[in-house]
């Protein structure tokens, strides 16, 4: 046990990246543009919190904050009411739902970061147990995330592609740095004369554009 599993989450999310990545590569023919949207709908916060909590792992998270554990108990109520029938509408909810490093106001969050920081740092510990042997890590990982091929077979499309359909010839982005180095970026929607503005923050401009389409 450590004091903090900030090196294991950055780890694991080294070696997730490049294993999901290797894997669409060698069972997949997408091109550049659909491996992204495989592997953005596979490696990202959304998911791995999804994981944690269908595995029944998250009781296990040491913390002593009471508002972090409000914020758990929240997202596992809202996934109980809200539960989808089909596992394809399942994985485009938990994608849609909003993150807490997305938003500029926290109380729009539903999806508690630790949830996915803690699955990182999972992973990175069986990397480091396991001697450093990357097909031990990917035979736990597909055992814990069984929606895997589904993913593959059926990418979701992603939020700024669905933002553009929906609205076509109507959105327009923008983007700056801001102080504590992430972007924002601002997605503009204009119905009629009425103009609706959306902010999203990431620590790129594509991972602000797709917060502020979720917004």
């Amino acid at each position: 046990l450590t004091e903090s599993y900030e090196k294991l989450e950055y780890l694991g999310d080294a070696v997730l990246d490049y294993l999901v990545t290797a894997y669409i590569y060698t069972h997949t023919r997408a091109g550049p543009g659909r491996t992204t949207d495989i592997r953005s709908a596979l490696v990202n916060n959304n998911m791995f919190a999804s994981i944690i909590v269908q595995t029944g792992l998250h009781p296990y998270i040491l913390h002593y904050t009471p508002m972090l554990q409000n914020k758990i108990q929240a997202y596992i109520e809202d996934r109980e009411k809200d539960r989808m029938t089909s596992p394809e509408d399942e994985i485009d909810r938990s994608l849609g739902l909003i993150n807490e490093v997305e938003p500029p106001e926290l109380e729009m969050v539903e999806v508690p970061k630790v949830l996915g920081d803690v699955f990182e740092s999972l992973i990175g510990a069986v990397y480091i147990d396991s001697g450093h042997n990357l097909a031990k890590v990917w035979e736990i990982y597909s055992k814990l995330c069984p929606q895997l091929n589904l993913v593959l077979d059926n990418p979701p499309v992603n939020m700024k592609k669905q933002l553009m359909e929906k609205f076509p010839s109507k959105v327009t982005f923008t983007s700056k740095p801001n102080s504590v180095g992430k972007v924002t970026v601002s997605a503009k929607i204009t119905i009629g004369t009425q103009d609706y503005e959306f902010r999203g923050l990431g620590m790129n401009k594509a991972l602000a554009t797709v917060a502020a389409c979720k917004l």
